[in-house]
């Protein structure tokens, strides 16, 4: 396990630790998680989520230099910082300049080299001033965000394009996903259910292209009514179960179907709601893995999963008592249980006029 920190005492960014404490820009480096992608490192520093990029990799098997040049993040910092690092390599060393980071991490099969941007101020955007709709203009060249602010809708972002070229595909990546983690589809208006946050929009003209390959433009996507909910509960202590829905169910649309798991959870209070993860009218058309939430005056008390074959798995807070009720449910059963995590990683679908989602995409 990699424990590191260090305040360049003799850089413009350093502060006297005497007279306050200097607030940590976290980096954790994770190892590769399958065969054929690559080591991690991702920056933390208060509500800010920034993946560095790789900018050369080397293996045992290849080695390659990716396409880092473009401006990855950035990650808003004050004056004075110090930067930690953490993870699972085996050796990691970083250097600072005013205007980035790098970072150089070694594992046993794995030698990597990161960058990411930084700039001095804060990032912190005024909801009220937020465009309800994401305004872009395409062309061949570059792609230009008429609306830097916007405010999340139910359905998440909410996309208008103007293509004045021949543009074939909108592509959108967050700050927060590793290098080349993308989603997109034909250029056209409608909606993309993207979490909040900082992320970059690129207009593409040829295939196999991506959104460094252009000038792609910036926007923030806020969300002041917290329409978006990530998996989990807001609780320690949870019991989990097992059922099966009733064949008759498995393909009903929405909302019928959520009507119908809501009689098959039981324990609901009258004012709760069972919604899915993520923004509440992103359902999709038909049951194949669907996710829910059950919200109590916000705060998630259960975690609903529905394969494609009926099965239910369903994890809770032990003292909802929506367990309990759920075990009304024929085949169910009933086990302990620990919380579950938030995943970063993407599932998006793109919906509205011109879309083909889903895509997700994962370029080098």
């Amino acid at each position: 396990m990699l424990a590191a920190s260090a305040a360049c005492a003799g850089s413009p960014w350093a502060g006297s630790e005497a007279e306050k404490p200097v607030p940590n820009v976290v980096i954790t480096l994770t190892d590769a998680t399958h065969p054929g992608s690559w080591p991690t490192a991702r920056a933390e520093f208060g509500e800010q989520r920034v993946a560095l990029c790789p900018a050369q990799i080397s293996t045992a098997q290849w080695s390659d230099d990716l396409s880092c040049d473009y401006l990855v993040g950035p990650l808003w910092v004050p004056p004075d910082f110090r930067i930690v690092l953490r993870g699972d390599a085996d050796e990691a060393t970083f250097d600072r300049t005013a205007d980035e980071i790098r970072v150089e991490g070694d594992w046993s099969d794995a030698h990597v080299w990161y960058r990411m941007d930084i700039r001095q101020g804060d990032p912190t955007v005024d909801p009220s001033r937020a465009a309800d709709v994401l305004r872009v203009v395409c062309d061949a060249r570059q792609t230009t965000v008429l609306t830097p602010v916007v405010r999340a809708s139910s359905e998440g972002l909410r996309v208008s394009v103007e293509p004045l070229d021949d543009v074939a595909e909108l592509v959108f990546h967050r700050v927060a996903w590793e290098h080349g983690t993308v989603v997109g589809g034909p250029v056209g208006d409608g909606s993309v259910p993207i979490e909040p946050g900082v992320a970059l929009v690129a207009c593409l003209s040829r295939p196999r292209s991506s959104y460094w390959d252009v000038e792609f433009g910036t926007f923030h996507l806020v969300d002041p009514h917290r329409l978006w909910l990530t998996s989990g509960v807001d609780c320690e202590k949870t019991s989990t179960a097992e059922g099966q829905l009733a064949v008759s169910d498995r393909w009903l649309p929405f909302p019928e179907l959520v009507d119908r798991l809501e009689r098959a959870i039981g324990g609901m209070a009258p004012g709760d709601v069972l919604r899915p993860d993520g923004y509440p009218d992103v359902h999709g058309s038909k049951l194949y893995r669907w996710e829910g939430l059950v919200v109590r005056e916000g705060f998630r008390l259960a975690v609903v999963n529905v394969d494609w074959d009926g099965e239910m798995q369903l994890e809770a807070c032990t003292e909802s008592g929506i367990v309990d009720d759920f075990m009304t449910v024929e085949g169910a059963h009933l086990s302990s249980g620990l919380g579950m995590h938030d995943d970063d990683e993407p599932s998006l679908i793109m919906q509205g006029e011109g879309r083909a989602g889903p895509k997700v995409v994962r370029t080098g």
